[in-house]
């Protein structure tokens, strides 16, 4: 017998496959990160960004097609399956077109396709079986099944180049960069970390203080559309300006100042220090962040702050306090320093400086007016000694209403009451400083930043000047406590041999000691409208105590000279003739009819106002 053997043919096809993805990062920078500027102030921040890839392979697989061939002049084969692993194990999926089993005519082929996903990319073997149904034959030829036998054939599977790649090329934008596009960056082709050249933009201005953040992006996108970003911020730390300048007034003083400008919130610090400058000197704009300022100064040496007002305007407050907040503008304050001022007299008689004993009182006042004595800053003396010439001491402040008063002896004229148009007499009765009647003349005035101002004043001597009040002539004597001159005891001795009678009461100076008048306490307790007694009591409702107070000033201004009239003259007479009728003596006096009451009390009035150097009404 000759037995022909068969063999079935396999051969294979091994065609891998990946996709290889590339992960892009970005990292953009910003040099500086942050910066303190002032208002309207900016600054260049330069950005680098660089990019950088790493490759992941993904998607690893085999497949191709598996061949089965029955030889030529062999029988027809039953091929019960086709099959294909990968190593170690790794079974593929084989779709051969046909249902198994399957008859394979002698010469005939049948192909498979084949794939397999694979974990990675390492090298393998692909083994395709195929399975032929074994038969045995009797004499007859009759086939039975016997059993299988697999005939395989292998192919490797190795794997080259990524069959696909993802975003292996990417493109860099920034809007900040001219055009938007700094540059693309290829995996493979550029050395990576690529880093683009570096580029710019101005951070600011800003008109209000505060911090400011600018953000800044730069972006890629992937050749197979993957995109990514990053991001870099520059703050600015915008500080308001604060300028402090120095105004001086006059702008020709000489002073000199430091101008400080001091936090006065956490951290206390003393910022800054300017000086010594005059007027229009400054400390320049000063960056301050938020928070409170204390605006001030002082005095360089040479100059006295006492010498000056001052005042602070602007945007600080009068304490010179200013605050900054975020969204606030700049701001400034100006420390106004107004020189203070001075007074002087010029003081002449009829025309020539003082002479021999002749002395004449001056007071500084302010707060006074035709009611109000107001306060004495300052009392001087012009006399022979200084030639008339006297300078108070007192700085006064710009604007402020002052007063320059002289006290004005009996009978005497001077030139201050209408000096100034707002000269005024204190009345009788106002306050005493020291005492306030008609003796007394004020001028009103003000100073101008560091003026000196003059007064030039003359008087003239009696006969002929003012009559004074019943205030002047009980405050100015030996007697009384005001410590004045005793020009009350002085009168009383000119008046002497006679001395002055009121009613049948008579008061007499002394010649050998003029300022010291033996009835200089009689006389001043009878102006005061009390008794001349030690008692001293009060006795101003009485009408005749009333008329012998006037009439007691009266005659005391006609001794010193005052000027008169006819029709005071007469007055003084009446007065006289109605005291001496009722036996008034100081103490009591006989009782006043109806008509002697309305008459001493008419009388009363008229030489109150010729005391008072008011026109006398006569019929």
């Amino acid at each position: 017998m000759t037995v022909h053997c068969f063999a079935l043919g396999v051969e294979k096809t091994a065609n891998t496959s990946f996709t290889r993805t590339y992960a892009w990062t970005i990292d953009k920078t910003a040099t500086p990160t942050e910066k303190t500027i002032p208002t309207g102030g900016d600054f260049p921040a330069s950005y680098s960004v660089a990019v950088d890839a790493k490759a992941a392979d993904s998607n690893h697989k085999v497949s191709g097609a598996i061949t089965v061939t029955n030889p030529t002049g062999a029988p027809t084969a039953t091929i019960t399956s086709v099959s294909d692993v990968v190593s170690p194990a790794l079974a593929s999926a084989v779709d051969c077109g046909v249902t198994f089993p399957h008859q394979l005519a002698a010469g005939g082929t049948l192909t498979c396709d084949y794939s397999r996903a694979l974990p990675d990319g390492t090298d393998r073997t692909n083994t395709a079986t195929a399975t032929l149904e074994n038969h045995s034959y009797d004499s007859a030829g009759t086939p039975t099944n016997s059993g299988t036998t697999d005939f395989t054939g292998t192919a490797p599977v190795t794997f080259g180049g990524p069959t696909t790649e993802v975003d292996k090329s990417i493109t860099v934008s920034d809007p900040v960069v001219p055009g938007g596009t700094l540059g693309t960056a290829t995996f493979g082709t550029d050395n990576l970390p690529k880093t683009f050249p570096t580029y710019s933009q101005t951070i600011g201005p800003y008109p209000t203080c505060g911090d400011r953040t600018v953000m800044n992006t730069a972006t890629f996108t992937g050749s197979s559309g993957g995109t990514g970003n990053d991001s870099a911020s520059v703050t600015a730390h915008v500080q308001c300006k604060l300028t402090v300048t120095k105004n001086l007034l006059p702008a020709t003083d000489a002073g000199k100042f430091n101008l400080l400008i001091d936090r006065t919130t956490a951290p206390a610090a003393n910022l800054v220090t300017t000086g010594p400058v005059g007027d229009g000197g400054t400390t320049g704009a000063q960056q301050v962040s938020a928070g409170s300022y204390k605006v001030s100064e002082t005095a360089a040496p040479g100059t006295t702050l006492s010498d000056y007002v001052t005042a602070i305007t602007g945007d600080c407050s009068t304490a010179g306090v200013v605050t900054f907040t975020a969204g606030d503008s700049d701001k400034s304050c100006t420390i106004i320093n107004k020189r203070k001022g001075s007074a002087s007299v010029v003081k002449t008689v009829k025309g020539a400086a003082p002479s021999g004993t002749l002395e004449f009182t001056f007071q500084l006042r302010h707060g006074a007016s035709p009611t109000v004595a107001g306060t004495t800053d300052e009392t001087l003396k012009a006399n022979a000694a200084n030639g008339g010439l006297i300078d108070f001491a007192a700085k006064l402040i710009p604007g402020d209403t002052y007063q320059l008063c002289e006290i004005v002896m009996p009978a005497w004229l001077t030139s201050l009451g209408t000096f100034v148009p707002d000269s005024f007499n204190p009345p009788d009765g106002a306050v005493a400083n020291p005492n306030v009647d008609n003796s007394i003349v004020c001028a009103n005035f003000t100073v101008a930043p560091g003026e000196k101002k003059t007064f030039a004043v003359d008087n003239t001597p009696p006969p002929g000047g003012r009559a004074l009040t019943i205030g002047f002539w009980k405050n100015w004597s030996s007697c009384s406590p005001g410590g004045q001159k005793p020009v009350l005891d002085q009168t009383l001795a000119k008046a002497e041999p006679g001395g002055i009678t009121i009613g049948i009461l008579t008061m007499h100076g002394s010649a050998s000691t003029p300022n010291v008048a033996p009835d200089c306490a009689k006389a001043v307790r009878l102006l005061n409208k009390s008794t001349v007694d030690a008692t001293a009591k009060k006795m101003a409702s009485d009408p005749a105590f009333n008329l012998a107070a006037q009439l007691l000033a009266a005659l005391l201004n006609k001794t010193a000279g005052a000027g008169i009239n006819g029709c005071v003259l007469s007055k003084i007479d009446a007065a006289r003739s109605l005291l001496a009728v009722v036996k008034f003596d100081g103490l009591t006096h006989l009782k006043l009819t109806a008509q002697q009451t309305t008459d001493a009390n008419n009388l009363a009035k008229a030489l109150d106002d010729y005391n008072n150097d008011r026109p006398v009404l006569c019929a």
